[in-house]
């Protein structure tokens, strides 16, 4: 049996995002917009497979404790996890990284938490 332990975790975190942010910094000025968006799409998808979360990102709450709104990162910790979100509709507010997951584009587009397709 293998065992992780947290400084395994911390550094696959931790080289999961410098290989983020080497990819990222990748893009040239002199691109189409099309291309523009193609990227920003891919960094999306990205981030979505891995956790990895960037100020403006749509979350939602993993849970259903009454939260089901679209909310957006407002500020991340050190380590580039979220640290507040916030919404419209209540301000912002602290959350904790393992609360939120990236919204999916569905859920972007109807404003909320899509609960069968997280739960069923």
């Amino acid at each position: 049996m293998i065992k992780i332990t947290d400084q395994d975790c911390y550094q696959h975190h931790k080289d999961t995002l410098e290989n983020y942010e080497a990819t990222k910094h990748l893009a040239v000025f002199n691109i189409t917009e099309n291309r523009a968006n193609d990227i920003q799409e891919a960094l999306l998808k990205y981030r979505r497979e891995n956790n990895i979360f960037e100020v403006g990102d749509y979350v939602v709450y993993k849970s259903n404790a009454g939260l089901e709104g679209l909310f957006q990162i407002e500020t991340l910790t050190k380590t580039g996890k979220p640290k507040t979100v916030k919404t419209k509709r209540f301000g912002n507010f602290p959350c904790r990284y393992c609360e939120v997951q990236h919204a999916t584009p569905e859920e972007i587009k109807a404003g909320h938490r899509l609960e069968a397709e997280r739960h069923g």
